[in-house]
């Protein structure tokens, strides 16, 4: 069976929210600068802190390029970073999906709930991983799913099928005597 890929990309909107977080990040920084003493060392301290923290807590969401989730004959390989994990079917696959769902609230009142995706723990033994399906194209999320609990039950990836359009031949009723009546007004109402 040859290799079943399915790449992963972060989404625009992960890195305009840590561009809004790292810019009032910077500036802590430069103010270190200008401040001196006990206070920039405590400025300093927060600015790195901030991102780290948000790197750390949303890791989950985001993925090195190149990174990509990978099914063989005999491994499950996820690449989100520089080094891939691999886990191997022989070792058994572990996998739980979870449902992920945000509730926006304004002053205590709960407004919406936002559909988030799914949350993918994947892994063998004390190695694990978790991603979400926001890092996978929203055509594919459903085959990446259904390859995930096929490995966990030790069968094949299948992948991802491309929907068969439906011929025109096939689809079209046989011609009516309604059909005709009005081809025939068309063809009065042409001339």
């Amino acid at each position: 069976m040859p290799t079943v890929r399915y790449r992963l990309r972060t989404p625009v909107s992960y890195w305009l929210g840590a561009a809004l977080l790292l810019a009032p990040c910077g500036y802590l920084v430069v103010l270190a600068a200008t401040v001196g003493g006990g206070r920039a060392l405590a400025l300093l301290a927060f600015a790195v802190a901030v991102p780290a923290a948000m790197l750390a807590a949303t890791a989950p969401y985001w993925a090195w390029p190149g990174g990509h989730l990978a099914f063989t004959d005999d491994e499950v390989i996820v690449r989100r970073g520089r080094r891939p994990l691999v886990l191997r079917r022989a070792d058994g696959v572990q996998a739980t999906i979870a449902q992920v769902t945000v509730q926006v609230t304004a002053a205590l009142i709960p407004i919406a709930d936002l559909d988030r995706g799914q949350m993918i723990a994947i892994g063998s033994g004390a190695r694990t991983t978790r991603l979400s399906t926001l890092l996978i194209e929203p055509s594919l999320r459903a085959a990446v799913l259904a390859d995930v609990a096929r490995a966990v039950r030790g069968q094949p990836a299948q992948g991802s099928t491309p929907p068969t359009p439906p011929s025109s031949s096939a689809s079209a009723a046989p011609p009516t005597a309604l059909d005709a009546r009005l081809d025939a007004e068309l063809d009065l109402a042409d001339r």
